[in-house]
């Protein structure tokens, strides 16, 4: 559980580093109810974005293989825009 937690860490680390803000410690799904990221008409951003975009997608893929089961799905469904990142994908989270 250690190496786990530590990964974790590291992960929320980088995703400091990338975006200047700490995610959201405490939520009650991986993803917003009702939220649909292939209705998402907002512009698609620019290669940096998408190259962190997949970098965080691959990285919460491990986690999910790690066991962190619980954000599986979320990570399934954001993982099929990585060739095609918009705004809203990146700023669309749980409230």
């Amino acid at each position: 559980m250690y190496r786990s937690q530590n990964y974790i860490d590291q992960l929320v680390n980088s995703y400091v580093n990338m975006f200047c803000v700490k995610p959201k410690q405490s939520v009650n799904s991986p993803l917003e109810k009702g939220y649909h990221p292939e209705l998402d008409t907002s512009e698609i951003l620019c290669i940096n974005y998408v190259k962190r975009y997949q970098s965080l997608i691959g990285s919460l893929q491990c986690a999910v293989s790690s066991g962190y089961l619980d954000v599986a799905t979320a990570v399934m469904t954001m993982s099929q825009f990585r060739t095609e990142f918009k705004h809203g994908h990146l700023h669309t989270y749980p409230k």
